[in-house]
Parts: structure tokens; sequence; C-alpha cells
């Protein structure tokens, strides 16, 4: 096929993978296609990268919740021992003080928020 200037000058594989061809669209802006110019790729990429990025933060923040999951737990089980019903020695609390109970609860809900302290 030869040459002409009206189609777009992008070479792209046909059907086996191995052999190519030059893009059979009209060229519209450069010498490009709409399909094949570099400003529409740089937009596309864009795009998909930004739906990649909001995707991999979803993930990143539920992992760092089930990593916090167990410590939310044990902090809100002694929490609740210190002020549920009875004394805290008989329902069994692990922490010797409010105070203690107080700063697993807040190590907890640091580490649930993604800073450690």
């Amino acid at each position: 096929m030869a040459i002409t200037p009206d189609r777009c000058k992008k070479t792209v594989l046909i059907g086996d993978g191995f052999h190519s061809k030059r893009c059979s669209k009209k060229a519209v802006r450069d010498g490009f296609c709409t399909i094949h110019h570099p400003d529409t790729i740089k937009s596309r990429h864009a795009i998909r990268q930004a739906e990649f990025d909001k995707k991999s933060n979803a993930r990143r923040r539920a992992w760092q919740l089930q990593g916090a999951a167990s410590d939310m737990l044990a902090a809100l089980k002694e929490l609740l021992c210190w002020f549920g019903p009875g004394s805290a020695a008989s329902n069994g609390c692990k922490c010797d003080t409010l105070e203690e109970a107080k700063e697993q609860a807040a190590a907890a809900i640091a580490k649930a928020e993604g800073r450690q302290e």
C-alpha cells in the first residue's frame, strides 16, 4: 500500500501480532487519526491511571482497616470490661488501669487511621 498523506501515519499490528501495516483511518490532525494522535493517547492513559489510583487507594485503605480490626476489637472489649456492669477485676480486664485501656484504644484508632503512635 502506498503511503498517502491523508491516512494516519501510525503503524499497527495486524491479526497474527507479528506483521504490521499502516492505520487505515483518515488523518485528522498532525498526520494522525483521532485514535492514534499522541494527545488522545495521553488523555486515555491519564484516565486509566486515575481509575487505577482510585481502586488502588481503596484497596490500600481496606487492607489498612482489616489490619487494625483485631486491635480495635481488643480495645473495645477492654473498654467494655471497664465500663460494663460489675468491677473491672470481676470482668477479667487485661489492663491494670483505665488509662492503659484508653491508651490501647487510642493506639488502635491511630492504626486504623494510618498513623502509628
